[in-house]
């Protein structure tokens, strides 16, 4: 059953949004919904605002102008990119009905953008739905099968959900194998790999590679104090021979604002206190 919480998906808006932005480009990654580079707010404007009391009427003016604008060939394109930017624009706000709603309806547009899914399945997750998360997330590895942070996020979804008919330590650690080879030097895929020995049982292994995620911090710097606190308290569990178990999750809307990489969107995908 789905309950309301407040939650917000990691979602990195790491460039401005041109207030000139046009709609419509030849670029073929903006073809296929990708979004990386400038295309994804060059298309959408301010239906992509990182601010949502922007971004959600605008995407509803978008919408619902659409029809006499796009040509046939990119309207359900079109279509699912501003049903998932209005959904996102929701997911900050805290209204979960109306970001999954958002999100169904992108799919239901197009369905094969990755991110989408995996957005979808970071809500699911974050209110306790982890069969329909788990199949989201899958689906997303499915149209995407070399993207790290899903994978990452697949391996702790498997190491840490309540249900454990879900919870998989074998697959779990394959996961986070795969996403620290794609991505080396994560701390939060070191940390994935350390849950997922624990579900298989291998808490020696645990608490070796739990304690490499700590050492990749410097512990004097201020910034990520709160992650090495946590990692550490992980830590403690692990000696214990306890295992981690996912709570059901609030977000400090303050992450939205930290500044990773140069992609538009870098879906964390699950909301953990403890994502570095």
């Amino acid at each position: 059953m789905r309950v309301n919480v407040t939650f917000v998906i990691l979602t990195i808006l790491c460039i401005s949004t041109p207030a000139s932005a046009q709609e419509g480009t030849t670029s073929f990654g903006c073809q296929r919904g990708d979004v990386d580079g400038g295309c994804f707010f060059y298309e959408l404007g301010q239906c992509a605002a990182p601010n949502p009391r922007i971004a959600i009427p605008a995407c509803s003016r978008q919408l619902a102008a659409q029809d006499s604008r796009a040509t046939p060939s990119n309207a359900r394109r079109d279509r699912a990119l501003r049903y998932a930017a209005r959904g996102l624009a929701y997911a900050k706000q805290g209204d979960i009905a109306r970001t999954l709603a958002d999100f169904d309806r992108a799919i239901k547009a197009q369905d094969n953008f990755y991110w989408i899914h995996a957005f979808q399945g970071s809500a699911l997750f974050a209110i306790g739905e982890e069969q329909e998360a788990l199949a989201s997330i899958n689906e997303a590895i499915n149209l995407s099968p070399d993207n790290a942070e899903i994978l990452n996020a697949r391996s702790r979804l498997l190491s840490t959900a309540l249900d454990e008919n879900i919870r998989n330590g074998p697959q779990a650690i394959v996961d986070a194998q795969r996403a620290m080879t794609l991505t080396p030097g994560q701390p939060a895929y070191i940390a994935a790999l350390a849950t997922a020995y624990v579900e298989n049982g291998e808490f020696e292994n645990a608490v070796t590679t739990q304690q490499q995620a700590i050492d990749l911090f410097d512990p004097a710097g201020p910034a990520y104090q709160g992650v090495i606190d946590t990692y550490r308290s992980r830590l403690d569990l692990y000696q214990e021979g306890m295992p981690f178990r996912r709570e059901t999750l609030s977000c400090d809307p303050s992450d939205v604002d930290q500044d990773f990489d140069n992609s538009i969107f870098r879906p964390l995908v699950f909301c953990f206190r403890d994502a570095a």
